[in-house]
């Protein structure tokens, strides 16, 4: 409660122990942000739609690709994105040839 409590501390040797705990104590937890941008590769259409669909329910600005190697060119490109869907039907390159290239 010392800690919180606002402007300087009035208290003599006590500031110092006041300004030391104050710097342990954890940071308050910033506003959750707009969730983002997600990536969502599948190669059926209407599932992939659906999901775009509960993503923008979430907030998500939803990019959607049919292969694999849409999304691994657009990765290529750029990584500003903040959630990889990839569903284990992909295709051109599948999935156990795709998840290598997008660690990579």
């Amino acid at each position: 409660a010392l800690a919180r409590l606002p402007g300087p501390p009035l208290h003599g040797q006590q500031a110092r122990v006041v300004e030391v705990l104050t710097r342990a104590l954890p940071r308050a937890p910033e506003p959750a942000a707009a969730p983002g941008t997600a990536l969502i590769v599948d190669p059926s259409g209407q599932r992939r739609d659906r999901i775009a669909g509960y993503l923008a329910a979430l907030g998500y600005r939803a990019e959607r690709y049919t292969t694999g190697r849409e999304l691994a060119r657009h990765v290529r490109q750029s990584s500003d994105f903040d959630l990889l869907l990839v569903d284990r039907h992909v295709f051109d390159p599948t999935l156990d040839d795709l998840l290598p290239q997008l660690r990579a």
